[in-house]
């Protein structure tokens, strides 16, 4: 269910960005317990209200751009492009979800157990 839930925010931003013509941000929190949706206005990025997404205890969430560094969020552009990354979602007892983004012209999709994309 919180796999589902990031993969739809992936694919808002993108959307909302290209409909908007503005930049969206998917953040992460400093603990990588949850994530929320910014747009980029005039004074910087704003939460949008309503996307702001707690996991369940014991979840936790991590991105890694594709030079293997870890960072806090990924930029979605108005011209449809995106910042490759990977977005691992972990919880305790569970099988981690990955969302791969592998190039700047692709969307975001579930990888297999291989790392390949679904």
């Amino acid at each position: 269910m919180a796999g589902e839930q990031l993969a739809y925010i992936t694919h808002l931003a993108r959307t909302q960005a290209i409909s908007d013509g503005a930049v969206y941000r998917l953040n992460i929190d400093s603990n990588g317990t949850g994530y929320a949706l910014y747009v980029q206005q005039a004074e910087g990025f704003v939460l949008i209200p309503s996307n702001n997404f707690l996991l369940p205890e014991e979840a936790h969430v991590e991105v890694t751009k594709a030079d293997g560094s870890t960072v806090d969020h990924i930029d979605f552009f108005p011209n449809g492009r995106t910042e490759p990354a990977s977005i691992r979602l972990s919880a305790a007892g569970q099988n981690d979800i990955v969302l791969i983004c592998p190039s700047p012209t692709e969307t975001f999709s579930l990888a297999n157990a291989q790392g390949g994309v679904q």
